[in-house]
């Protein structure tokens, strides 16, 4: 079955993305015992701290307005617990539409992971490895299918 989907549907998917997100808290998919082990209970917002270059794709929508969702960027995370970055998104192929991204982010020492939250991206949960070089990311935004990688630049 073919679907055609207009340029109100992208225009309207794309306005909906940068509204603020509501947070909910969800049962983490990834085991915390494995992000634990990583790095031994150690974790803090501290370990996140740097340049990171993310990528995430998944799906955006649902049912019948569901699309493909793409982007990737970099971000400067402070170890306070705030990010801020720039990123491109896509949705279905559509042209690339550049936007600035803040954040807040938490971290649970004891599983290594956290949660950060962005007017712009949505919810995230996240999941430390390597003692921060490299975060598992996974959108808790309603309407999102969307997962992703950071990885530390330096």
């Amino acid at each position: 079955m073919k679907r055609k989907i207009n340029l109100t549907t992208v225009v309207t998917s794309l306005a909906v993305l940068l509204v603020p997100a509501i947070s909910l808290t969800v049962t983490t998919i990834l085991p915390a015992a494995r992000a634990q082990s990583q790095n031994s209970g150690r974790c803090s917002e501290a370990m996140v701290k740097g340049s990171y270059a993310i990528q995430l794709t998944g799906w955006y929508g649902i049912g019948a307005n569901r699309v493909p969702y793409a982007s990737a960027g970099t971000f400067v995370a402070d170890g306070n617990g705030y990010l801020q970055g720039n990123d491109v998104v896509v949705l279905d192929g559509a042209a690339p539409v550049p936007r600035t991204v803040t954040a807040t982010y938490t971290v649970d020492p004891n599983t290594c992971s956290g949660t950060a939250t962005s007017p712009a991206a949505g919810t995230f949960n996240f999941f430390i490895l390597d003692n921060g070089k490299e975060i598992l990311n996974i959108s808790t935004t309603p309407g999102t299918t969307i997962t992703g990688v950071s990885k530390r630049q330096f």
